[in-house]
């Protein structure tokens, strides 16, 4: 495992006086009198420990101006069951604004923390203390005093001196959010000069885990996590470059990867991209230490290019390769995050790439432009700002800081990251044709002013786009694109009311103020059913009706949009925000995220060019004359073939439904293969969806041969499979008498489907295939690419018209 430097800092909330005019005006915060009564603060708490009580600890803040000493005079004092122990401190000196952690045990704490506590309790004269899980109270006195120097009171504990009003609850939502683990931390002022003032009313809304503060509180703490030392975003100034995905993405990354001459430290949630890794094992064997810190358990798991790209790199270096950010409950490893989602490099120290895609495949496609391309919408940038690449730096190094035990190298054998299996060929062809190039990359120089945020500390903060959008009004314009933003937060059963998103509020409050909003989200990963999709939060915008508010679902580059953008212009002013960050909760408060915030007239102008595109496509078109017969199918489609998989031909094959009505349909009344008689031929076969099978509205469903085969090439598992080879994949079930299993030639042959009563309710033929009433298509397939149906909803029943060949397959989503 690589090492990292620990560092320990107060928190860190310098803004330059230059840039101070950039964002909102912000509140100082002075420091504490060194001659105050009451100068050290329990600025945390962590008494749900995941070692039993071994890892509770309690943290002690210095909030003066000035140095504080503790000695024997000074005690801690908690509850514990029907009574209460009594902890006296030896002298210990807390710099000004410097915190000291007293921990249960060391060992403990430094395995669950990643740092070694200040003091122990066996150190400490008197008993040791212990925190009750439900709820209890603890006390920091001084002999010369007879109120408390602080209280906290949290959980089901007794009202107590220093402490006003109910409990501190800590900050749960069901089946997302548990109290085991979690640290109770008290806030900061928003916006505070350094060192950063904690908040101290003496009450629960002191806290970040308050359930009444839905921005700067209602969220849980974690150990490891630096909520204090990254409270406020990182300001600053340079140069940026912009590219839109899948348009330049992989460019505009490939062209800062070559000019990387010392070290490559990337931080994402997978890497996949074939062409970007064998760029990083070369940089490594040309003498840059390549390292690159990943998410060990991401959405569908660790893929085996993700293994093949860290053996190249590791390979061609001693001092580079993987380290991955993972769980293991049986040795009680914790990740530190929910998902490592950030997806960001610094090269050199000297020009850092941020964006809304992974290094992968669909958000950087390698491919030739020239005849179109295939990915993900999303926005990627490069920027020298070296105030935003300092905190990365420090981001970086406090998450692969090789103490904390949730990391795990990557390693030839006899480990958890290994290599991929024996003979593993990566996946290369990357694209493809059905997207037309419409934005090259833009380059502006100079010194433009941005911001640096980060989840889970500042993404909700004070100086963030939230409180910009806070400010629109009548003439002025917010336009978000967006993967994911639900109409609320909290468990899945709770509503907009309850539970509001805070992104979709102030995008409704902008609306209702007199601002243009526009809201473009994703409709190719969404689930309608799911109670905070996409197509929920489209549906409530558009049902307020104003007149200014509008919402729409999209996927205009062909794998769906992956961007976490939102563009705002206040008065004269032109704001961007860009980077991994989602409108879900989790993103907000348990992920690792960051985005940068950049203003700039030229870089607006260039992104809401993107998005005005992309918006205006979905909306409803006057059609021309000519057109003026089209009407849109009324029956499901065959949208996708692979017919020639390169390898094992047949293993490999899969077919594509689409249902582009507005209803769901059942399934289980169709079947689908090769024969369009009855015919006991081999390679020849119909097979039934099994019952209760249904596609949904605007739905794709794929049925391949072998949902094995399937899923080591494209990452996921089909719907369906012929073969039962994966006990999870629904079989399809054979048509007794009517063939035994489906071979599609690539020399020519039909794919239909039929209705219960025999009639042909699509077909699809090829070369020298053949079917009633349909006319083939006539060029050769090249293997592992697709026939595709374009536009999708497409059928004039001349497969010629209907279908084109596709280099790279978009298959289970409609290009």
């Amino acid at each position: 495992m690589f090492k990292t430097s620990v560092r320990v800092a107060c928190a860190v909330a310098c803004v330059a006086a230059s840039l101070r005019g950039l964002w909102p005006h912000r509140a100082t915060a002075g420091a504490w009198p060194a001659d105050d009564p009451l100068p050290v603060l329990i600025s945390a708490l962590h008494y749900f420990g995941r070692e039993g009580t071994a890892d509770e600890a309690v943290r002690l803040t210095n909030v003066t101006s000035a140095p504080v000493t503790l000695d024997p005079s000074w005690s801690l004092i908690a509850a514990f069951g029907a009574g209460s122990r009594t902890l006296r401190l030896i002298t210990h000196t807390l710099s000004a604004g410097h915190s000291a952690w007293i921990a249960r045990d060391a060992a403990a704490f430094q395995r669950q923390f990643g740092i070694s506590p200040t003091l122990v309790f066996t150190q400490l004269t008197g008993t040791s203390l212990s925190f009750a899980n439900g709820g209890g109270w603890v006390r920091l006195m001084r002999d010369s005093q007879s109120d408390p120097v602080d209280a906290l009171v949290y959980g089901v504990g007794a009202a107590q001196a220093g402490w006003l009003g109910a409990p501190l609850q800590p900050y749960t939502v069901t089946h997302l959010i548990s109290a085991e683990g979690q640290v109770l931390e008290r806030r900061l002022q928003a916006g505070a000069t350094q060192p950063a003032a904690p908040i101290d009313t003496d009450t629960a809304a002191d806290w970040v885990n308050y359930r009444g503060e839905s921005l700067t509180g209602a969220r849980p703490s974690y150990p490891g996590w630096k909520l204090t030392e990254f409270s406020a975003a990182a300001h600053g100034s340079g140069s940026i470059a912009l590219a839109a995905a899948p348009d330049a993405s992989y460019e505009l990354v490939r062209d800062a990867f070559q000019r990387a001459v010392r070290s490559i430290d990337l931080e994402s949630f997978t890497f996949d991209n074939a062409a970007l890794g064998q760029l990083l094992a070369e940089r490594a064997a040309a003498g840059v230490r390549v390292r690159l810190l990943l998410d060990g358990a991401p959405v569908g798991g660790l893929s085996d290019q993700t293994r093949w790209i860290c053996a190249q790199i590791n390979a061609a270096d001693a001092k580079s390769g993987c380290v991955f950010m993972r769980s293991r409950a049986a040795d009680k490893i914790s990740s530190r995050y929910r998902f490592l989602h950030a997806k960001f490099a610094l090269i050199d120290e000297a020009l850092m790439v941020l964006g809304s895609e992974n290094f992968g495949s669909r958000g950087m496609p390698a491919d030739d432009k020239s005849d179109g391309t295939l990915g993900h919408r999303g926005v990627v940038v490069t920027l020298d700002a070296p105030q935003l690449l300092q905190r990365a730096r420090e981001i970086f190094d406090a998450d692969a800081d090789a103490q904390h035990r949730d990391l795990a190298p990557w390693c030839m054998a006899g480990c958890e990251y290994g290599p991929p299996p024996a003979g593993y060929q990566p996946i290369t062809l990357t694209g493809g044709i059905s997207y037309a190039v419409r934005h090259a990359p833009l380059h502006l120089e100079g010194t433009l002013s941005m911001a640096l945020h980060t989840s889970p500390e500042n993404h909700l903060g004070a100086d963030g786009v939230l409180q910009l959008i806070e400010q629109a009004g009548p003439g002025d314009e917010v336009l978000v694109q967006q993967l994911d933003e639900p109409a609320h937060w909290g468990a899945a059963a709770s509503n907009p009311e309850d539970n509001p998103n805070p992104r979709v509020q102030r995008l409704i409050a902008a609306a209702q103020r007199g601002a243009a909003v526009r809201v473009l989200l994703d409709e190719a990963y969404d689930s309608a059913e799911d109670p905070r999709s996409n197509a929920a939060t489209v549906g409530l915008l558009n049902g307020l009706r104003l007149p200014n508010l509008r919402a729409a679902l999209g996927n205009p580059s062909g794998l769906g949009i992956h961007n976490k953008m939102m563009l705002v212009r206040v008065g004269a002013r032109h704001f961007s925000h860009v980077g991994s960050w989602n409108g879900s909760q989790i993103s907000a408060k348990l992920n690792r995220e960051m985005s940068v915030l950049v203003e700039s007239e030229a870089a607006h102008a260039y992104l809401r060019a993107m998005f005005m595109s992309d918006f205006q496509r979905t909306q409803p078109l006057m059609l021309p004359l000519v057109m003026n017969r089209f009407e849109q199918p009324n029956h499901l489609l065959i949208s996708e073939v692979m017919i020639n998989p390169a390898g094992s031909d047949v293993q490999g094959e899969w077919v594509e439904i689409f249902n582009p009505q507005a209803w769901p349909v059942a399934l289980s009344d169709y079947r689908l293969g090769d024969a369009l008689t009855r015919t006991n031929a081999p390679g020849e076969g119909m097979f039934w969806f099994p019952p209760g099978a249904t596609i949904a509205a605007g739905g794709v469903v794929v049925m391949a041969m072998d949902a094995r085969s399937f899923l080591s090439r494209y990452g996921r598992k089909p719907d369906y499979e012929i073969g039962g080879y994966d006990a999870e994949v629904p079989d399809m079930l054979p048509e007794v008498g009517w063939g035994s299993g489906i071979s599609l030639g690539n020399d020519g042959d039909e794919v239909a489907l039929l209705r219960s009563d025999d009639t042909i309710e699509e077909v699809v033929t090829w070369l020298k295939g053949s079917a009633p009433g349909a006319i083939p298509f006539a060029q050769v397939i090249l293997p592992d690419s697709s026939l595709q149906r374009w536009p999708p909803s497409s059928d004039t029943d001349n497969c010629a018209v209907d279908f084109r060949v596709q280099r790279v397959p978009s298959v289970g989503a409609i290009p």
